[in-house]
């Protein structure tokens, strides 16, 4: 049996978290469930977990049930990368060329939110300093891969198993 590497697990998931994740962006950017912020925010953990727990599992499964922490660690983190560059990227070519209008209604409603807890104040700076640039991008992917990481590190611990120093 041909031993799987890491970083090949970590793409192969990422891409296929990243594609359903796609998917499912269009669906609710289209039927306007982005406003109900909590569903995205719940939605795209649930799918980030349930890949980093897929990819980690097929992994033992072609490593005689063997994965170390490290191997953990790196396959959930390179998930996350590949997920959201892909992610952020299709995001930002959406609200670009698919429905243009997008970015102005989600700054509007951050502008209503803010206001409705006194928060207004600087909110014109900051979306000017943010939303002009490639800060998006980056701070949006890493932050995905920050809080893949904390997930690859709570999985990993579950899901480890060394080898025996006696095989």
């Amino acid at each position: 049996m041909e031993k799987i590497s890491t970083a090949r697990m970590g793409l192969k998931w990422g891409l296929i978290c990243a594609m359903i994740g796609v998917v499912f962006s269009s669906i609710m950017y289209s039927t306007d469930i982005w406003k109900i912020v909590f569903i995205g925010f719940l939605s795209s953990s649930i799918l980030y977990i349930c890949t980093i727990f897929m990819a980690m599992r097929e992994f033992k499964a072609n490593n005689e049930s063997y994965m170390t922490y490290s191997q953990g660690l790196s396959i959930g983190t390179l998930l996350s990368a590949t997920a959201g560059i892909i992610g952020i990227a299709f995001d930002l070519i959406f609200k670009k060329f698919i429905k243009p209008t997008l970015e102005a209604e989600q700054l509007e409603l951050v502008k209503e939110q803010l206001q409705q807890y006194g928060n207004a104040s600087d909110f014109e700076q900051t979306q000017t300093t943010v939303g002009s640039s490639g800060l998006a991008f980056v701070g949006g992917v890493l932050i995905i891969i920050f809080f893949g990481f904390l997930a690859s590190l709570i999985i990993s611990a579950l899901m480890k198993k060394d080898k025996s120093i006696f095989d």
